[in-house]
C-alpha cells in the first residue's frame, strides 16, 4: 500500500515537475528549436504602428477633405486592406515569431491563413486597378472622360471592388482552408527536449522520467499551424503553387510596371504641340515640363518599390515549395538560412503596406 502510495507521489511531482519545466523553459526551448529574432520582432511591431498611423490618416483625409472620384474608391480601398494587413497579419507574424506552437483553435488557423492571403492579395490588385485607372486618365484623358461618364462610375468601381474582395475570398478559401490544419509536433518536441535537458538540467531531476511523461502535456507548445497540400497529387500541388505565382506577382506586377512605365512615357513627352509652343512663354513650357517629368519620375519610383516589395518573398516561397514538391532537400542549416531569409522578405512586403498611403497620396496631389 505505501509503495503504491509512493509510486503515485513520485508520478505526481514528476508530472508536475515535467509541466513547471516545459512551462518555465519555454522561450528558452523556443529559442532553441528556432530562434527567436527579437530584432525582427521589433521591426515587425514598429512597423505595425507606423503602418496603422499612416493608413488611418489617408483614410480620415480623403473621406473629410476629397471630393469622390473613382481613384479616391480605389485609394480607400487600398488603405482600408493595408490597415487590415498592418493590424492583422503582422501581429500574427510576431506570434509565430515568439512561440514554436499555435496555441489557438484550428478554425482560428484556418480562418488566420485564408484571411491573410486574401488581404494581401486584394491590396496587390487595388495596386494594378489604380495603375490601369492613373494610365486611362493621362493616356487618353477625353476618352477616360467618356467612359467615366458613361461606364466607369462610382457604382461601377464599388462593384469592381466588391467582386475583387469577393472572389479572392472565395478563391482562398476553397484552396487554403480545407488543407490548413493543426499539425503535432510531439516528435519533434521530445527530440529536441532529450538534447536540451542533457544540456541544462542534468542535475534537477530524472530525465527519463520527464520524456516518459512529456506525451501528457502534448497539449501544450506542440502543434503548429500548417497548409499542406500533400494530401493532392505532386502534379496539383504544382499546379496549384505555379497558379497562385502567377495571380499574385507575373500578373501584377506585369500590369503595374506597363501602366506606369505607360504613363512616364506620356507625361515625359513635350507636353505642348508646336503651335501652342509659339503661343506659350519658355517659362510656362519649361515649368510644364518640370511638373510633368517630376510625375513621371515618381511613377516610376512607385512601380519599381512595388515590385522591390513583393517580388523577392513572393519569389522565394514559391521556389522553397518547388523545391520541396521536389524532394530536395536542404541542409539544416540552408533550410534555416532560407526560413530567417524568407521572414525578413516578408517584413519587407508587409513594408509596402506602410508605403502605399504615402506614396499614392503624394503622388495623386501632383498629378492634378
Amino acid at each position: 500500500m505505501n509503495e503504491n502510495n509512493n509510486d503515485h507521489v513520485e508520478t505526481r511531482i514528476v508530472n508536475e515537475t515535467t509541466f513547471e519545466l516545459i512551462k518555465n523553459e519555454k522561450w528558452s526551448l523556443c529559442y532553441y528549436f528556432i530562434g527567436c529574432d527579437y530584432y525582427l520582432i521589433t521591426l515587425y511591431a514598429v512597423a505595425a504602428v507606423i503602418g496603422v498611423i499612416a493608413n488611418i490618416f489617408v483614410i480620415i483625409m480623403i473621406c473629410k477633405y476629397r471630393a469622390k472620384s473613382v481613384t479616391n474608391y480605389l485609394m480607400i480601398n487600398l488603405a482600408i486592406a493595408d490597415l487590415l494587413i498592418v493590424t492583422i497579419c503582422i501581429p500574427k507574424m510576431i506570434i509565430d515569431e515568439i512561440s514554436i506552437s499555435w496555441n489557438y483553435s484550428e478554425f482560428l488557423c484556418k480562418f488566420m491563413s485564408c484571411l491573410q492571403s486574401t488581404l494581401i492579395t486584394v491590396s496587390i490588385y487595388t495596386v494594378m486597378v489604380i495603375g490601369i485607372d492613373r494610365c486611362m486618365a493621362i493616356k487618353n484623358p477625353v476618352w477616360s472622360f467618356f467612359i467615366l461618364r458613361n461606364v466607369y462610375n462610382y457604382k461601377s468601381i464599388i462593384l469592381v471592388i466588391t467582386t475583387i474582395w469577393l472572389t479572392l475570398s472565395f478563391y482562398y478559401y476553397f484552396m487554403l482552408y480545407p488543407n490548413t490544419k493543426l499539425e503535432v509536433l510531439k516528435k519533434f518536441i521530445v527530440n529536441k527536449t532529450t538534447e536540451y535537458l542533457e544540456k541544462n538540467h542534468t542535475h534537477s531531476i530524472e530525465r527519463k522520467n520527464i520524456l516518459s511523461n512529456i506525451s501528457q502535456f502534448e497539449y501544450y507548445m506542440t502543434y503548429t499551424c500548417t497548409t499542406n497540400f500533400m494530401s493532392f497529387s505532386s502534379e496539383i500541388h504544382m499546379t496549384f503553387i505555379s497558379m497562385d505565382f502567377i495571380l499574385t506577382t507575373i500578373i501584377p506586377c506585369f500590369v503595374i510596371l506597363l501602366a506606369y512605365v505607360t504613363i512616364s512615357f506620356t507625361l515625359w513627352k513635350p507636353p505642348l504641340s508646336c503651335s501652342d509652343r509659339e503661343h506659350a512663354s519658355s517659362q510656362q513650357s519649361h515649368s510644364l515640363r518640370h511638373n510633368r517629368k517630376q510625375i513621371a519620375l515618381k511613377l516610376l519610383v512607385l512601380s519599381v518599390l512595388y515590385v522591390l516589395c513583393w517580388t523577392p518573398y513572393n519569389t522565394i516561397s514559391y521556389i522553397y515549395y518547388i523545391l520541396r514538391l521536389l524532394n530536395f532537400n536542404l541542409s539544416p542549416k540552408m533550410g534555416q538560412s532560407v526560413f530567417k531569409l524568407g521572414q525578413y522578405f516578408q517584413l519587407f512586403a508587409f513594408g509596402n503596406s506602410i508605403l502605399n498611403p504615402v506614396i499614392y497620396i503624394w503622388i495623386t496631389r501632383r498629378s492634378r
